[in-house]
């Protein structure tokens, strides 16, 4: 058989900080992703495959089912604080709005792709930022409305970094 499949994929992101004050900063970011992907034979294939939106910092880490979609729109807030000249306070709120989703009625079985017009999931964060001289010290409280994975606590030294997925920016 012919593994080779070709599909289109249309992605757009803009973050911005419009509000700049002394102690104060709040921005908002805007994302738009259409992908022609095929299903493939179960909904975990399906979603693994297609394009996922990555709300908070360390989003990566999780396996977010109600933040993937081939079809989507999502929006967030973020919010940044100096208590004190190296200290800030940072939050955000992001909403997920698939346009299509792919749904089962198991995992085993053959995905489709439905919309649902009240159909949305939220992500937000709330934590402390620490710049040291050696990068940035953070302690953030997550949650995610998903599934599996609601809740997360995370205490890092420096940046998290990622690798690409291969299918990411095709």
């Amino acid at each position: 058989g012919n593994y080779f499949r070709n599909f289109l994929r249309a992605y757009a992101s803009v973050e911005r900080y419009p509000i700049q004050q002394h102690n104060f900063k709040m921005g908002y970011r805007l994302t738009y992703s259409y992908m022609t992907q095929f299903l493939l034979a179960n909904q975990a294939g399906s979603l693994i495959n297609t394009t996922a939106y990555y709300p908070l910092e360390g989003s990566e880490a999780f396996f977010l089912q109600n933040f993937r979609s081939p079809h989507f729109v999502a929006t967030g807030v973020n919010s940044i604080i100096n208590i004190f000249p190296k200290i800030e306070f940072r939050a955000e709120l992001h909403l997920f709005k698939p346009i299509q989703e792919i749904t089962s009625n198991s995992i085993d079985t053959s995905p489709s792709l439905t919309w649902d017009p009240y159909s949305y999931s939220l992500a937000a964060s709330g934590g402390l930022q620490y710049h040291s001289p050696v990068g940035p010290v953070a302690l953030q409280f997550q949650y995610y409305e998903d599934r599996e994975n609601q809740m997360s606590v995370i205490l890092h030294l420096g940046y998290i970094i990622f690798n690409k997925r291969a299918l990411r920016y095709f």
